[in-house]
């Protein structure tokens, strides 16, 4: 790969610890809201949603990649397809973290988000060993 597709390719690479960083974040404070029967702040709803821009970054960068590795004709169906719908799932999650104000309590909504971002992350970090062997490489 070649150019643009190169530069996005790598920064797709970097941008895996933002996200983490971010996820971290976003775990410990809804864990923390959740187990302390905290209140929902716009903190917490901040939180939530730069989690959810930052797993949005990572999906688009992960197609513009996906885009170059198909105009190379180095496309494997199992391996950047798999990739693809594991993330698209994983963000998915990320964007169904609960913070905005409903008839739920805080600490539903504190669970559901700590329950959602967790199994983002996850599965973030299970497609990242999918696709390099591990989450370091």
């Amino acid at each position: 790969m070649t150019g643009i597709f190169e530069f996005v390719e790598t920064f797709h690479g970097h941008w895996r610890w933002i996200v983490a960083v971010v996820a971290v974040v976003a775990v410990i404070k809804f864990l923390i809201g959740w187990l302390g029967k905290g209140k929902v702040t716009q903190l917490d709803k901040t939180i939530a949603a730069a989690f959810a821009g930052v797993m949005t970054v990572q999906l688009v960068l992960g197609v513009v990649t996906i885009i170059g590795v198909i105009i190379e004709g180095a496309f494997n169906a199992r391996l950047h397809g798999e990739h693809l719908v594991t993330g698209l799932i994983a963000v998915g999650l990320s964007h169904m973290i609960p913070m905005r104000k409903d008839a739920r309590s805080d600490a539903s909504r504190f669970r559901t988000g700590f329950i959602m971002t967790t199994a983002s992350l996850l599965l973030a970090v299970m497609n990242v060993v999918l696709v390099r062997g591990s989450w370091m490489y």
